[in-house]
């Protein structure tokens, strides 16, 4: 598990190993959205009215909609797994 901070613009820095191990390129949308106290971040989804960002220099901006109605704030640190299976990337806020 890492740990990642939350930037000013809303930026996270996915670690090299999960970009790496999702196979995942710069310039592919991800589909971005929050479900049950964690930020999801996936290669496709079902929905596809999901809000799309998109991976640059390993950095990937959480829409400010998930931020502002979940109420995380920016210099946080926010924990990150990896879910192989579901081949998605979790963002948890970490209570500490």
């Amino acid at each position: 598990m890492y740990e990642r901070k939350i930037y000013k613009c809303g930026q996270v820095l996915i670690p090299k190993f999960i970009i790496k191990q999702l196979d995942l390129e710069e310039g592919i949308p991800l589909f971005v959205h929050y479900e049950n106290g964690t930020i999801i971040i996936e290669r496709s989804h079902d929905n596809q009215s999901l809000n799309q960002r998109y991976l640059y220099n390993g950095r990937i901006n959480i829409p400010s909609e998930i931020r502002q109605s979940h109420d995380i704030k920016t210099e946080i640190y926010l924990k990150i797994d990896l879910d192989l299976h579901s081949k998605r990337i979790l963002l948890k806020p970490n209570a500490s």
